[in-house]
């Protein structure tokens, strides 16, 4: 008898490690595949809407003692498969990342297990703030990453970006996380309603020593718990706020008529970012000039010529005052020669240097610098722009003195840059531009501070090349588009490889070069009024998120102080 007990429960054991198992795997693949991923280079975008349903259904089955493994499990394979495109630059880059977001969703997973133990019936909507609250905390800080917030992956439905001028990138993905807690409540209640008239069926001392109106009334104060009302009022406004979403875009979306513009041009030269030398650097610099020639002779309006980000490796303020290294200084040379032999004004990326006070150390800057007045090319007096927030670890760890021997690891196989403390504003024939670099426009609050202090345009600098993934390019378009949404101006990016583009005020990608070609592209971008209203995302910024989090505190005091008072009326009983 013993035996058979103990083969029914392991096989219920080894059924219930199944079904999670399915979960988890389901739960990653939509994550993955909801992405720009490797089988679809633009995403599944469709398949966000219910990406988190398995994992709520994960988390309500597992105890507090194995939630955080499958949270390990879930965190780890979701990354490994959405940034693997980090093996072509750095393996232990990939494996650092798993291991981070593997020990960020084994707390997630605890959180949202004990929010659904506290607020029991109510569980699902303290998990819904959680992961709000969740997702736009580990965008802050030195190791911030905005790769992987679920609301990203709608950037091809322009109508429906549009709402995030009014409530940011997390208020659309609280929208998107709200639809997934929904159909998992629904599901969930329709188990429990199976389970209770099951239990209820099979229990007989449920009935015995009982009276049928008593034994009716506890069946139906039972099933009273699994009752779909509450999912059906937050269905009708999650359906009333999606079809306002996307009426205010319909509404918004409009065709410039008559709007004053810039004629811009973005060069891609696609070099290749291991190889080195300044050999490797004269052809890269050579093969920029011969594409803007074909460029600016094809499209003689246009004003504003972008190169990538470091596109001249060679420092050009510093090679050219110090005349250090004859053949740095050439290149540099040829490139200002070329500069003023030319109408368009410049943005070029470049490795700026600055000797520091004392002169006996030199300062490595990631930056943009603005061509624009032909008179200050000799010597070279450009504008500038340096990166301010820098990719940690590879570009930037600034916790030296604490951790030498990292730091040796870290700087013996990176280029170390010292960040740039200004936001700078230039000015292009009345259009005023900003220069997030690399992944600065996938920060949400950098592109709304440019704002906020007069720009109003984006042009980006990039070079994803070195991860030669397509699905890694267009996750950071995925972002891009967003900070012309939300601040509802226009951006043009110009990277090494792709994705190079020019996109509107509203977030719609107008002009697009194909990816990994020596090319370039061209198109009008809207001249925006400085006191133009803003938008209403630029004024408030990421409250959302903000108050997803304070709710979500309030909710699990209030929800813990009603446990201990009923605990200690049932103890005094």
């Amino acid at each position: 008898m013993k035996n058979k007990k103990e083969s029914k429960h392991n096989k219920l054991s080894l059924k219930s490690i199944l079904v999670d198992s399915a979960l988890l795997l389901t739960g990653v693949l939509f994550f993955i595949l909801s992405n720009p991923n490797f089988i679809f280079s633009k995403g599944l975008g469709i398949l966000s809407w219910f990406a988190y349903i398995p994992v709520f259904l994960l988390v309500s089955r597992c105890s507090i003692k194995s939630v955080w493994g499958y949270g390990a499990l879930y965190g780890g394979l979701s990354y490994c498969g959405y940034v693997y495109w980090l093996t072509n630059y750095s393996p232990a880059g990939l494996i650092a990342i798993v291991a981070y977001f593997a020990v960020l969703y084994s707390l997630l997973f605890i959180c949202l297990k004990a929010g659904d133990l506290i607020c029991g019936k109510n569980g699902w909507i303290i998990q819904w703030l959680i992961l709000t609250g969740f997702d736009y905390l580990r965008t802050l800080g030195f190791v911030g990453f905005n790769y992987g917030i679920l609301a990203y992956t709608q950037w091809q439905f322009i109508h429906l970006i549009q709402i995030c001028n009014v409530i940011g990138i997390f208020g659309l993905n609280s929208i998107l996380i709200f639809c997934s807690a929904i159909f998992y409540n629904f599901i969930q209640r329709i188990v429990d309603r199976k389970e209770t008239v099951l239990k209820f069926e099979s229990n007989h001392t449920l009935y015995e020593n009982k009276s049928h109106i008593s034994y009716v009334n506890n069946f139906e104060s039972a099933m009273k718990m699994t009752s779909q009302k509450d999912n059906l009022i937050a269905l009708a406004v999650i359906v009333v706020v999606l079809c306002g979403s996307l009426i205010y875009g319909f509404v918004s979306v409009k065709e410039s008529v008559d709007e004053p513009f810039i004629t811009v041009g973005a060069v891609q030269h696609n070099e290749n970012p291991k190889d080195n030398g300044i050999e490797v650097y004269r052809q890269n610099a050579e093969e920029l000039m011969r594409i803007t020639t074909e460029m600016l002779y094809k499209e003689p309006s246009v004003e504003l010529v972008v190169w990538p980000e470091t596109a001249i490796v060679p420092a050009i303020v510093y090679q050219f005052n110090t005349h250090r290294d004859e053949g740095r200084y050439g290149l540099v040379s040829s490139v200002l020669e070329y500069v003023k032999d030319r109408k368009p004004a410049f943005v070029i990326g470049n490795g700026h240097i600055v000797v520091n006070k004392s002169k006996t150390a030199k300062i490595n800057y990631n930056s943009a610098l603005f061509f624009n007045d032909k008179n200050k090319l000799f010597p070279p007096e450009p504008e500038i722009y340096s990166k301010n927030h820098l990719v940690p670890f590879t570009e930037y760890f600034p916790y030296e003195k604490n951790f030498p021997e990292l730091y040796k690891i870290l700087s013996a196989n990176n280029m170390m840059w010292t960040p740039g403390n200004n936001l700078e504003v230039f000015e292009c024939n009345s259009l005023k531009f900003s220069t997030p670099i690399c992944f600065e426009d996938t920060f949400p609050d950098i592109c709304r501070k440019m704002y906020k202090k007069g720009a109003r345009a984006f042009v980006n600098l990039s070079n994803d090349a070195w991860s030669e993934s397509e699905a890694c390019q267009y996750q950071h378009l995925s972002m891009a588009v967003f900070r012309s949404a939300e601040n509802k101006i226009p951006s043009v990016r110009s990277t090494t490889s792709g994705q190079t583009c020019i996109i509107n005020q509203y977030g719609k990608v107008i002009e697009e070069a194909k990816p990994f070609e020596k090319t370039y592209v061209t198109g009008k971008l809207q001249i925006v009024r400085e006191d133009r209203k803003p938008t209403v995302y630029n004024v408030t910024g990421d409250v959302f998120p903000i108050a997803a989090i304070i709710s979500a505190v309030l909710m699990l005091i209030i929800h813990s102080i009603q446990c201990i008072i009923k605990k200690s009326t049932k103890n005094g009983k």
